[in-house]
This record gives structure tokens, sequence and C-alpha cells, in this order.
């Protein structure tokens, strides 16, 4: 491999790490860093400067830290090789396949050889694709036309109900999913007693009515819409296998998230299990760049969740096939 191609897979590695942070933009350290080391290495292969940034380079344009630099890069170095390579190597596979690669990119270090001022380098390689663990590819739907192209990202904050729920990964598997089906079962039965109880009260009234009745009839009220409300949206997640996952299963400031049941096929098609998992679904608006996150169609689109663009949510919006993960320009 001459000198020429192995720039222009670098290239497109480099491509592909910054498009997919674009996706999510999560403003950490260790994020930052894999930005900085994206960005810096298309523009120095441009430009036919080195590719490998020393730790000095990214802790001065990063952080603008007064400590020294190794010591900082090597404490997020740590979240980067650990912790976030195991949250993205799913989503980053599937992205770097989406893009005709067949290696997904990250970051590799090299360790300083000793001596004053020698300090390690960190650079962007391909590492080979785990097939095992990314959705399989069905050329079924290539031909499918669409404007823009969902992908998942890991960087979930789910509340400490949903991570009891949802602790594989943020997917309910085995006995913890069928929580997820008496619990809504279970509501609407409490409804029920709640409003039974008031109404039994009522019933026994010889009185004229009073300011206690009204109460009593406002709490039926309300249980009526409580047993309503959970009976639809149990429905629509059963029935459309898709729903906006719930405040209470999320996080502070966590938003945007579906909850999903999904089919689990074996190597030869043949079904294994359903799991339901929550995941965070986002693109980039064709029309102004900026990200496209999913929320409920209403009211243009009933019953339908789309892709809205942030800085124009009403405009630019984005139909959402969660099969093929690929959306058309609504409006």
């Amino acid at each position: 491999m001459d000198d020429q191609q192995e720039k222009e897979e670098l290239k497109q590695l480099a491509q592909c790490l910054k498009d997919f942070l674009g996706l999510d933009r999560y403003y950490t350290n260790p994020y930052s860093i894999l930005y900085f080391l994206s960005n810096q290495t298309l523009a120095h292969i441009e430009e036919n400067k080195h590719i490998r940034f020393s730790s000095a380079e990214i802790a001065k344009s990063v952080a603008k830290v007064k400590s020294e630099p190794s010591a900082w890069i090597s404490q997020n170095w740590k979240k980067i090789n650990s912790d976030l390579k195991q949250k993205y190597e799913k989503s980053l596979s599937e992205f770097a396949l989406s893009r005709g690669l067949n290696k997904y990119p990250w970051v590799a270090k090299i360790d300083s050889t000793g001596g004053a001022g020698v300090q390690a380098q960190y650079h962007i390689v391909g590492l080979e694709i785990d097939t095992s663990i990314v959705a399989k590819s069905d050329n079924l739907f290539a031909d499918e036309p669409y404007d823009i192209q969902y992908v998942a990202v890991q960087n979930l904050k789910p509340s400490y109900l949903a991570r009891f729920i949802f602790n594989n990964n943020d997917t309910a598997i085995g006995w913890r999913k069928w929580l997820l089906v008496f619990t809504p079962l279970a509501q609407i039965i409490l409804y029920l007693l709640f409003a039974l109880v008031f109404i039994l009260a009522f019933d026994k009234k010889s009185h004229p009515i009073n300011t206690q009745d009204l109460v009593y009839l406002m709490f039926v009220y309300l249980a009526y819409r409580g047993c309503k409300y959970t009976y639809q949206r149990s429905s629509i997640f059963f029935d459309d296998r898709l729903i906006m996952a719930s405040d209470h299963l999320l996080g502070f400031k966590e938003a945007n998230v579906v909850q999903e049941i999904v089919t689990v096929n074996d190597a030869e098609g043949e079904f294994l299990y359903k799991k339901v998992q929550l995941v965070k679904y986002v693109s980039v608006c064709k029309v102004c760049g900026s990200q496209v996150v999913l929320e409920k169609g209403e009211p243009s689109f009933l019953r339908r969740i789309v892709g809205r663009c942030k800085e124009s949510p009403r405009e630019h919006v984005y139909s959402f096939d969660r099969v093929t993960k690929k959306g058309l320009r609504l409006i």
C-alpha cells in the first residue's frame, strides 16, 4: 500500500470519526480529545504535516491546562480507551459500515520512549469491526431513498429505575421486560380502585351535593384520565413497537430517547427472543447541518415519531424508519 492510499484511508477514518462525534455533541474532555484528533488529522493531511499529536499539543488546544500535560492526558486516556470505546464500538462500527469502511476509527497511543521532553503521542487508527455486535447489513434496503440516516448513540443517562429495568446496556430482557407489560396493567387497576372508592363514597351521600362531593368527582375524573392515558400509551407501544421513553426512565437533562421492542434472531434468521431497549437516535439535518433528534410527531403527524432539527424543529422535519434507520424530509 503506497503513502497516498494510506493517507486516503486515514482521511476517511478521521472524517468518519469527526462526523460520528458531531451527531451527538457531548462536551467532555474525552469527547473533546477525540474530536481534536479527528479534526486536526484531517487538517494536517491536507497540509502534509504530522498526523501524530503529543500530549502537550492536545492539552494546549483542548483544555489549556496549566498542569503537566502528560498527567492530564493520561487521566482522560483511561476513559477514552475503556469506557468510551466500549460505549461507542457498536454504533461507531455500524456508522463506519454505512460509510463503506471495513474498519472503524479510534485513537491509539504510542508510549514515550523516555527522556526529557519526550511525550506520548496519539493518532487515529482503524480497528477491525466485530461483526457479532453490529446490526446485520441488509442489502434489501440498500436502494431505499433517504435524506438522512440515523445513528444510535451511547451516551444515555437513564434514571435509577431505568438502570434496574434496563440493566444490560440499556436493554431489558428476561423477566425485566415483563415489568414493562405488567406495570401499566397494575397502574390501570390502581386507577380503577381509586375511582371506585370515591364513587362508593359519593353514592352513600344522602344530603345535597356539596364541596366535598365535587372533590370526590374531581378525583374520579383524574383517575379516569390516568387510566385512559396509561392504556393508550401501552396500546401504542405494543402496536407500533416504538414510543418516546417516559420521563421517569430518563436522567436529569436527558431527552429525545425512544423505547422500542426489538426482535433478536440467530445467524440463520430464526427467532430467539424479544427485548426492550432505550435508544437515542440522532442525525444531521440535510438543510442546515444541525443535529436532528426524535420527538413526537403531533400535531402534524399523529401517532408518529419524527426527526426534528434542533435549529428549526417545525420546518426541518424528517420521517423515522426504525428498521432501515433512514428518514425522508416531511416538511
